[in-house]
């Protein structure tokens, strides 16, 4: 990944500005920021660059990838209960509900969401519906 992020990015400074400027903004909405376009255009490596910037704004950064099965909302929650193990060690009490733990994870601290191959998930407007509620 780091080998990924290392490449020059060309012509796509103002999406990163972008991007920076909403990461240092103290106020700043919940926003997404959508990368589509055909493959080899570098979309995975702006991804990167972003999650990289954004870790070292010490924001919480979470990779999900649309191919490993997001297409369900519990696979999209599942994948979020996973990350948050996997990257920053939290873990949910078994007796804890999957929908209100990660909602309580979501809102413990800033955190942006990359999913890479997304144009899978078919359901995960009903995941993202929940969450935001």
């Amino acid at each position: 990944m780091e080998r990924i992020s290392r490449h020059r990015i060309i012509g796509l400074e103002r999406e990163i500005k972008s991007f920076t400027d909403w990461l240092t903004d103290s106020r700043g909405q919940t926003s997404i920021f959508s990368i589509s376009g055909i493959g080899g255009i570098g979309k995975t490596t702006l991804l990167l660059q972003m999650a990289r910037t954004a870790r070292q704004s010490s924001v919480r950064s979470l990779w999900l990838d649309g191919q490993g099965g997001l297409t369900t909302s519990g696979a999209f929650l599942a994948s979020l209960e996973m990350s948050l193990a996997t990257e920053y060690g939290r873990t949910r009490a078994p007796e804890s509900a999957l929908l209100p733990y990660i909602v309580n994870e979501l809102q413990l601290q800033r955190t942006v969401l990359f999913i890479d191959n997304g144009e899978e998930i078919e359901k995960l407007e009903v995941a993202v519906l929940q969450i935001s509620s």
